[in-house]
């Protein structure tokens, strides 16, 4: 798998270089040599599947920060909270009272923090 990163990277390498001895090119160059890169990555990137986003590699002896990223990752894209969603069967009227529930508290908390950022605001005026 190195050597086929190694290969991508000179692969990239060259291409970069050929872009950039040819300053003044056209259009259709540009857009020949973008493709071509296009390609290699794509050739090179592992088919995806349903862990694609949620993987991280663990380099060395770093599992710790590797552990970290994967926590953040799957806090970004919330996937403890839609498992945990989907445990149990949510009637209707439940789940539409735990939208505007969960609506009201974002656009409270959003007025909230415009409020302090105008007090901060009005307080470093000196007043």
């Amino acid at each position: 798998m190195v050597d086929v990163e190694n290969m991508a990277v000179s692969m990239l390498a060259s291409l970069s270089q050929a872009l950039a001895a040819k300053n003044e090119q056209s259009a259709k160059q540009l857009w020949e040599y973008g493709s071509k890169e296009v390609l290699v990555r794509l050739a090179l990137s592992p088919t995806p599947t349903p862990y694609t986003g949620r993987s991280v590699a663990v380099k060395g002896q770093a599992f710790a920060s590797a552990y970290r990223e994967l926590n953040s990752i799957l806090r970004n894209n919330s996937v403890r909270a839609t498992v945990r969603g989907q445990e149990r069967h949510e009637k209707k009227g439940v789940k539409r009272r735990r939208i505007v529930s969960k609506t009201h508290r974002r656009k409270f908390g959003q007025l909230v923090r415009s409020k302090v950022a105008m007090v901060k605001k009005i307080r470093a005026l000196g007043s």
